[in-house]
């Protein structure tokens, strides 16, 4: 045994930590949005491919709101998209 009555080796701050535990490191995962949509009330996945969104100004009380559609009561409600941009992300590799 040490001076310190410790079995192991001393530092400037005590017995050597070496074999003291160690916290656990956890993965870090950021939280996931889904959207609800507005008529169905069905929730879209994390990427939310081909959801709308539109400003409503439907209540005076809280100012404009956004209501988000999924894709198929977006296209009843407001017609066919003449242009979609391709996914960029899936050009950039993400």
């Amino acid at each position: 045994m040490d001076r310190d009555g410790v079995g192991g080796l001393t530092g400037p701050t005590g017995p050597d930590q070496s074999t003291a535990r160690t916290p656990r490191l956890t993965a870090y995962a950021p939280p996931v949005h889904v959207l609800v949509c507005q008529e169905c009330r069905d929730f879209s996945d994390e990427r939310a491919t081909g959801w709308r969104g539109y400003r409503i100004d439907d209540s005076d009380e809280n100012g404009p709101e956004l209501a988000f559609y999924c894709p198929r009561c977006a296209e009843r409600e407001f017609g066919r998209l003449e242009h979609v941009e391709e996914d960029v992300t899936a050009e950039s590799g993400e």
